[in-house]
């Protein structure tokens, strides 16, 4: 669906999203560039998978093409699993915010406030946490769900959810467009 000028819009900014991708260097951003391409790979129409096949071919030329040795470096530390390496940010002192921030939760039923969780983090999270850290860093959240759950209450949360719902719901609409087509998202959903 779509005009050219769409279409042409659209393909003109993967490379600004591409690269995006590889300044911010991100384990996360890269898993879902990969689990989110093959899934709209594997839920797209029959009409349109030749175009779509293309293109995400193209997006991961562009992704070899923008990135370099620090970016791999990076990724490759996805394959850590949380360990603790010596010099190496693995991620392993995640579930440490996440616990921190369920304490958080408890004693601010309505929130704390905007990235409250990085000025609490000293008080709900253990010293090794900050032991390389200058007095004035502090560790912070990377799950969605959990700092709107901290920082917005129980509001948050539910907004939270209500927009996945919304979502979800809004993607079965879309895919009824479509009934007679094999697209694998009508029958998932």
């Amino acid at each position: 669906a779509g005009g050219f000028r769409q279409k042409a819009l659209a393909t003109g900014v993967m490379p600004f999203l591409v690269n995006a991708l590889v300044a911010t260097a991100s384990r996360s951003g890269f898993l879902a560039f990969c689990v989110g391409g093959l899934v709209f790979n594997f839920f797209t129409p029959r009409g349109i998978r030749g175009r779509v096949r293309v293109l995400s071919v193209l997006g991961v030329v562009l992704l070899l093409m923008v990135s370099g040795a620090l970016y791999w470096q990076r990724v490759n530390t996805i394959a850590a699993g949380g360990q603790e390496i010596e010099g190496v940010d693995t991620g392993s002192g995640r579930l440490d915010v996440i616990r921190a921030q369920i304490d958080m939760a408890r004693d601010y039923t309505f929130g704390c406030g905007h990235r409250c969780t990085g000025v609490f983090a000293r008080e709900y999270m253990p010293e090794k946490e900050f032991r390389d850290m200058r007095e004035d860093q502090t560790r912070t959240s990377h799950n969605t769900f959990m700092t709107l759950l901290v920082e917005q209450g129980w509001p948050g949360a539910a907004f939270y959810v209500f927009l996945f719902a919304w979502t979800l719901s809004t993607l079965r609409a879309q895919s009824k467009l479509y009934p007679d087509d094999d697209n694998m998202f009508g029958k998932v959903l």
